[in-house]
């Protein structure tokens, strides 16, 4: 990817993972996973997984491109949505905590 100078991102996958790097002639390059929108249920953080959404700007070749990452959470948020947003974090909690005291009994 840097000797053609290319960025280059997927989606579709529950994972956030931007990087930079730069190409020979210092043009700044962006790879990365951007995650997938989807509700919060369907997503373990734990696992490390991630849903959101990202927004790109154009910072010109000796920046390329930049990312924001905006979590599903903040999105619920901003369209009026807080109150089902605690509730989604609530939930995540409550089972992150089941899954703790599961792994306690067995172990």
């Amino acid at each position: 990817m840097q000797r053609k100078h290319k960025s280059y991102i997927a989606g579709h996958e529950p994972i956030l993972d931007l990087r930079y790097d730069y190409a020979g002639d210092g043009e700044r390059l962006l790879f990365g996973k951007i995650g997938v929108c989807q509700p919060p249920e369907r997503v373990d953080p734990e696992a490390g997984e991630w849903s959101g959404a990202v927004w790109f700007s154009w910072a010109g070749a000796a920046g390329g491109w930049l990312a924001a990452p905006i979590a599903y959470d903040q999105l619920l948020e901003a369209y009026g949505e807080a109150g089902y947003a605690q509730a989604l974090r609530t939930a995540r909690a409550q089972a992150a905590r089941d899954r703790s005291d599961a792994d306690a009994a067995f172990t």
